[in-house]
């Protein structure tokens, strides 16, 4: 018997194999490269813990190395939630001493987020433990316009936000700032505060400013009620 091939059922039949066919092959993509995918995921937040923390240097480490370094001195803490917006935070602590009962807290970092010019940025911002500086910022996630925004990921840029000063600032004023030139001296307002934006993307720059400072200020608000709940529940 001789098939129709220009018939309506013989062309809906050959297409639905062929979706079928294609289907199952990028599920097969997609299960072979699961692990691979989700090592290089958990290894790009360690690089980025290990950056912000200060515990090596990430771009010269082993992913061995990096991992280790998180395991020893870093502690995934319960996730953080800003009373007033309901946002949560991923939390991480670092520990001076090789091992996490043997040296002081060293330094807090929590995931931030937001809107870029093109799409979310993503990212960890780590603090002293009092909140009143910067120890380091990593950019995790971004789809900037490459060789422009996307310079954010670039560790120049990224090293400028190590020792700011985000203690709460005055009424009306931020607690960072992306500029086009670094204040000249303390009488400005913005001194101690501010990094010097990516030549040529002024939005993405603005962006980034903007939700650092609105995850500063949420974290802050989070933070407080965290080790609030941790009080209560250590006298109870």
């Amino acid at each position: 018997m001789k098939l129709k091939v220009d018939s309506p059922a013989y062309v809906v039949a050959f297409a639905a194999l062929l979706s079928a066919a294609f289907t199952a092959a990028v599920v097969s993509v997609q299960v072979a490269t699961a692990g691979r995918v989700a090592r290089n995921e958990a290894l790009r937040e360690q690089k980025a813990l290990v950056q912000v923390f200060g515990l090596g240097d990430a771009e010269g480490m082993s992913s061995d190395a990096i991992a280790d370094a998180v395991r020893r001195r870093v502690v995934r803490g319960d996730a953080a939630t800003d009373p007033e917006t309901g946002h949560r935070f991923r939390v991480f602590r670092a520990y001076a001493g090789e091992a996490r009962d043997s040296g002081g807290l060293q330094a807090i970092a929590f995931e931030f987020t937001g809107t870029g010019f093109w799409a979310p940025i993503t990212g960890l911002l780590a603090l002293t433990p009092d909140l009143s500086r910067v120890t380091g910022m990593a950019v995790v996630d971004q789809s900037e316009t490459p060789g422009l925004g996307g310079r954010i990921m670039e560790k120049w840029f990224q090293e400028q936000f190590g020792g700011l000063n985000v203690a709460p600032p005055k009424p009306g004023r931020r607690f960072l700032y992306v500029v086009r030139e670094k204040p000249a001296g303390a009488d400005d307002p913005r001194y101690g505060r501010a990094v010097e934006a990516i030549t040529g993307a002024t939005q993405t720059s603005l962006c980034l400013e903007r939700l650092l400072n609105a995850n500063l200020e949420q974290f802050r608000r989070a933070w407080q009620k965290h080790l609030v709940s941790e009080l209560v529940k250590k006298f109870t």
